[in-house]
């Protein structure tokens, strides 16, 4: 704020697909915030630039698991998105409902827990839920076919697909969601309130690690010292 003279201005979107589709129709942003996942349909739609790592003061100082990270830099080193957060997505179940020993992948397509589960609305999630799977590269026409056999047996028990935080940890809260894939900040913020709850961390059923940044669009209407800037204030921490 010293140096430009007022805060940055936000435009908030419900989800990927849906700041995706602003930003081709028009929509002028400096920077936008999309996930690994989602990365590469930005860049493939022609609306991101190649980060100026020079820029960026503290840029040594972020994990190397994260800059290195396969879509947010090519393997030239260009650099396409600065690491803001990252965490895990997993199952997370209500220990006074369901025994320890019974949680499994299988369990989200059980009909006994019809209308007990609850998914996350991201495709990219529920494929990994799907068959285990640890990265998206050579994925076959045959492990699609077979992730989205499993997926339309787990949408027969899904109560809802869950689009932000406090809606799912309200239900798990209530006992109206026993069972879900969710992020580790749910466990967190539910045991912080004395509910019974775990994600499970068995390396047989694993968890997906996620991650997300902060991209440079093309064409935005402020100038770039601004933009290099601000990621400097957000990494500064």
């Amino acid at each position: 704020m010293e140096t430009h003279g007022a805060a940055p201005n936000f435009s908030f979107f419900a989800d990927e697909e849906e700041g995706f589709n602003k930003l081709r129709t028009g929509f002028s942003a400096n920077l936008t915030h999309p996930c690994l996942g989602a990365l590469p349909k930005f860049k493939a739609a022609g609306l991101t630039l190649p980060i100026d790592t020079s820029r960026l003061e503290n840029w040594d100082k972020i994990l190397p698991a994260l800059t290195g990270l396969s879509d947010f830099v090519d393997e030239d080193g260009t650099v396409w998105a600065v690491p803001f957060d990252w965490g895990n997505t997993g199952i997370i179940y209500r220990t006074d409902k369901i025994e320890a020993d019974k949680v499994s992948v299988q369990l989200f397509a059980d009909p006994e827990y019809a209308g007990r589960v609850s998914m996350s609305d991201n495709i990219y999630d529920a494929y990994a839920l799907a068959i285990g799977l640890k990265s998206w590269e050579n994925v076959s026409a045959e492990q699609v076919d077979q992730m989205s056999d499993f997926l339309r047996k787990v949408h027969n028990n899904v109560r809802f697909y869950w689009v932000d935080q406090g809606q799912l940890d309200s239900a798990i809260k209530s006992g109206e969601i026993e069972l879900a894939f969710a992020w580790n900040a749910t466990e967190l913020a539910l045991q912080a309130d004395d509910v019974p709850v775990t994600m499970v961390r068995d390396a047989d059923i694993g968890v997906a690690s996620w991650a997300c940044g902060y991209v440079h669009l093309k064409d935005g209407p402020g100038d770039d010292d601004a933009v290099y800037d601000y990621q400097n204030a957000i990494t500064s921490a």
